[in-house]
């Protein structure tokens, strides 16, 4: 496997620059609560377009020179601060972040005084694994206090930046948010009215525009359809070996996997054992259309062996195998389904058995049984830790769509589209 890129944060290949604040971005626990935590938050109602020009001037490297504080969590208010999740955009040269504006003229509608930003509230100085586990623990904000995502981008496809592995990770943390999930819209692609999805029925609510239907879709799969289009290279990853953080369940194999496989056989071995997961549906593509029809054994495999079992006119399926002969251990299947009548029935199924996870770790990464329990228990415990933060409620979390009008500094809601009284909401960022 290639080495490890330096990460960055949030989910681009962009990278942050040094901050003038001297302090360590986040400190945790305290003799009262050991859950308590401090993180560097932007003051909303003190900044201002200009703020962000001069930030987009500097190269995006003084973000902690805007207005900031320190905010403790847990909030006492819930109402006073939210947590956002963007899709990186800071490489316009006429024009500051359209997602940073939109979710700070959001922030300001919906009365927010402080916003959470990865760029301020994780120190940009750190590096390799230092900085990894300040993402890591800055996304359990995700799960606790009110969202604000912004995923628009000018030329880019929706769906692909919503499948873009950070951004899924981020969705996956907050689909049972109890607090608000409210999604800036700023290009008409959240906001979109429309049907843009053809598997996974949308809640009725939900079908109105475009970001909670793609919301629920990645809630209703695994990370395994992520996983399938970086091994087809429709999306990019900085670094692969981050995946262990994205999945930290499975953070010991994954890292054996990174260190012992090759690239596609590290992929495939991430979305089988993400697939060991409880779903709706083991379908692990979005679309329905002919583009769909792939299986991951036309790419070079060493670890794994496709071996075909149907080929009709509607579908070809295939045993995954791992291992030769006496050792040989089917671990899955494969099914890509077509239609060659109609142009909205082409799926692709990924399917593990209770082998799965044992022959991935113990055949192919070499744990021994004593080892391959202990990774079990760990999975499990926090598994369990991420229950609870969850809670019991099964029901996935509501979404409010909100579009922005940048032009207008203008934030309109999902209803009516009435606009929000511009002068006291967003006056201050023009």
């Amino acid at each position: 496997m290639r080495s490890n890129a330096s990460l960055r944060c949030c989910d681009t290949e962009e990278s942050g620059g040094a901050d003038d604040i001297n302090d360590s971005s986040a400190h945790f626990g305290t003799n009262d609560n050991p859950n308590a935590s401090e993180w560097l938050a932007l003051v909303v109602d003190k900044t201002e377009k200009a703020h962000l020009e001069w930030v987009a001037e500097h190269g995006y490297t003084k973000w902690r020179e805007l207005p900031v504080e320190v905010v403790r969590l847990p909030l006492v208010d819930l109402s006073t601060a939210a947590v956002l999740s963007w899709r990186w955009d800071t490489d316009e040269a006429d024009h500051p972040s359209r997602n940073i504006v939109s979710a700070i003229l959001v922030a300001k509608k919906m009365g927010f005084r402080y916003l959470f930003i990865d760029v301020i509230s994780i120190d940009q100085r750190l590096t390799g694994d230092a900085l990894l586990e300040r993402v890591v623990e800055f996304s359990t904000l995700y799960r606790t206090i009110p969202v604000i995502a912004a995923y628009d981008r000018i030329g880019a496809d929706f769906k692909t930046t919503i499948r873009r592995p950070w951004i899924s990770s981020e969705l996956q943390a907050y689909r049972r948010n109890p607090t608000r999930i409210i999604y800036a819209s700023h290009n008409d692609q959240g906001a979109f009215r429309g049907r843009t999805w053809f598997y996974g029925g949308p809640d009725e609510s939900k079908s109105n525009f475009a970001f909670p239907l793609v919301a629920q879709r990645v809630w209703t799969t695994n990370f395994a359809t992520t996983i399938i289009m970086v091994l087809r290279g429709w999306i990019t990853m900085a670094s692969l070996s981050d995946l262990s953080r994205i999945m930290p369940a499975y953070a010991p194999a994954l890292t054996a996997a990174y260190d012992k496989m090759s690239r596609n056989d590290y992929l495939l071995a991430a979305a089988m054992l993400a697939q060991t997961e409880p779903m709706v549906t083991d379908i692990v593509n979005d679309d329905s259309d002919m583009q769909n029809i792939y299986h991951p054994g036309e790419e070079k495999l060493t670890s794994f062996r496709f071996v075909k079992t149907v080929s009709t006119m509607k579908q070809d399926s295939w045993d995954i195998v791992i291992g030769d002969g006496e050792h040989e251990v089917i671990v899955g299947s494969w099914t890509s389904r077509h239609n060659f009548y109609f142009n909205d029935a082409y799926y692709c199924r990924l399917t593990v058995n209770d082998k799965t996870e044992h022959a991935i770790c113990c055949m192919a990464l070499g744990m021994t049984e004593s080892e391959f329990e202990s990774y079990l228990e760990r999975k499990k415990a926090l598994q369990t830790s991420l229950s609870r933060m969850e809670g019991e409620d099964e029901v996935f979390s509501k979404i409010e769509v909100v579009t922005v009008d940048l032009e207008q500094g203008r934030c309109y809601n999902d209803q009516d589209h009435s606009p929000v009284p511009p002068v006291a909401a967003v006056e201050s960022l023009h």
